[in-house]
C-alpha cells in the first residue's frame, strides 16, 4: 500500500519533458468542440445528404403498407440491405469529425444505431414493441441534429 502511494506521489510530482508530448499534440484534433460551433457545422454539412437518403429509404419502406402486409414483408430484405449499406457509409462521415461536439456526435450515433437495430430485427409479420421503440428512438435522436444543424439538416419528409 505504501509503495503504491509513493508511486502515485512520484508520478504527480514528476516534471514533463520540454515541448509538447505526442498525446498533447494529438489532443486538439480529438477534443470535442462546443455545441453549434464550427466543427458541428462541418459535420452537419457532411452528414445531411446521408440523413436525407435514409429518410427517403425509411419512408419508401413505410409506404409499402402496414406491418404484416405481404408488400411490406416482401420489402424487408431490401430495406435491411439498404440500411446496412447506409450505415457503412454514414459512420465514417461521423468518425471523420472528431472535433464536433459530444452532444451532436452522441446523438447522430444514436440515430445511426437505432436505424441499424430497427432494420436488423425486422421480421415478417405484425412486428413487436422493440421495432416501434427503435423506430421512435431514431426520430428522437435525429432531433438533436435538427436542433444543432438547423436549416443545414432540413430533411424532406421528416418527421
Amino acid at each position: 500500500m505504501a509503495l503504491s502511494g509513493t508511486a502515485l506521489a512520484l508520478s504527480l510530482t514528476r516534471s514533463e519533458p520540454e515541448g509538447p508530448s505526442q498525446s498533447a499534440a494529438a489532443t486538439p484534433a480529438s477534443t470535442p468542440g462546443p455545441v453549434g460551433g464550427p466543427a458541428d457545422r462541418e459535420l452537419c454539412e457532411a452528414i445531411a445528404p446521408l440523413v436525407q437518403e435514409n429518410t427517403n429509404t425509411v419512408n419508401t419502406f413505410a409506404g409499402l403498407g402496414e406491418r404484416g402486409t405481404s408488400e411490406r414483408d416482401a420489402g424487408i430484405a431490401g430495406f435491411q440491405a439498404s440500411i446496412r449499406d447506409w450505415v457503412s457509409r454514414i459512420e465514417p462521415v461521423l468518425e471523420g469529425h472528431p472535433s464536433a461536439s459530444a452532444y451532436l456526435t452522441r446523438n447522430f450515433q444514436w440515430y445511426i444505431d437505432s436505424n441499424r437495430i430497427y432494420a436488423s430485427q425486422l421480421k415478417p409479420g405484425r412486428g413487436n414493441p422493440a421495432d416501434e421503440a427503435a423506430w421512435n428512438d431514431a426520430s428522437v435522436a435525429l432531433g438533436a441534429g435538427t436542433e444543432v444543424c438547423g436549416n443545414k439538416l432540413e430533411v424532406a419528409g421528416w418527421p
